[in-house]
């Protein structure tokens, strides 16, 4: 179990984004999240949908973005496999225009910066005593769709499941933390309310991807 007490009882800054339509992208408002704003998104039932970014390397480089950022102390990623980690953290060590601090968590996963970074499975070994969101780090968006494999003992192992689970187990302690999808398919081009399903939310607030970040105070 990686216990990321350390990371708790701060001030967040607020979230930045363009809200957008889903199908055209038209532009709606320019918003400044507080954290107040963020745990009312999350207490609804609905998350932030980011999708659109054209390369993984732009998401990369919108995660590196998030990390530089002491807020990012109380969030999380998962990505969406073991290998798509391994290769994320050999390329943010290869990739010197970074200019990242990369910290090891063991086979969990590890820390860029300011941001723990996991895989869907790490979330069920991962607690935070304050947890304000959770970046879901799925270029082909397709973690939804993983909701009946047999493990080798014969039991189902959902990964949407999952990542509800670790919503709400840490909205039980206390926080109220909102989910952000990260992909690469623009929200147009698949079915965003059946993965909102999936993921035990209402629905979502689409966002323009390139304009996320932490407004630090």
């Amino acid at each position: 179990m990686v216990s990321l007490v350390g990371r708790a009882k701060q001030d967040a800054a607020s979230l930045h984004l363009l809200k957008v339509t889903r199908d055209d992208e038209r532009i709606i408002r320019e918003l400044e999240l507080s954290l107040t704003q963020l745990r009312q998104l999350a207490d609804d039932n609905l998350g932030i949908f980011a999708g659109g970014l054209e390369q993984t390397g732009m998401m990369e480089r919108q995660l590196v973005t998030f990390a530089k950022s002491a807020s990012a102390r109380t969030w999380i990623a998962a990505v969406s496999s073991k290998k798509l980690l391994a290769d994320l953290q050999l390329r943010l060590n290869d990739e010197e225009s970074y200019n990242v601090n990369i910290r090891s968590k063991g086979t969990t996963g590890f820390v860029i910066d300011n941001l723990f970074v996991t895989t869907v499975e790490g979330l069920r070994r991962t607690k935070f005593e304050q947890l304000d969101g959770g970046f879901l780090y799925d270029p082909i968006c397709h973690i939804h769709k993983a909701r009946n494999f047999q493990r080798f003992d014969g039991n189902n192992h959902d990964r949407p499941q999952i990542v509800a689970n670790f919503l709400s187990l840490h909205r039980q302690r206390g926080n109220s933390p909102v989910l952000c999808l990260m992909t690469r398919k623009a929200a147009k081009s698949v079915s965003t309310s059946a993965i909102a399903n999936a993921y035990m939310q209402e629905g979502w607030w689409f966002a323009y991807p390139r304009s996320l970040r932490f407004t630090d105070t």
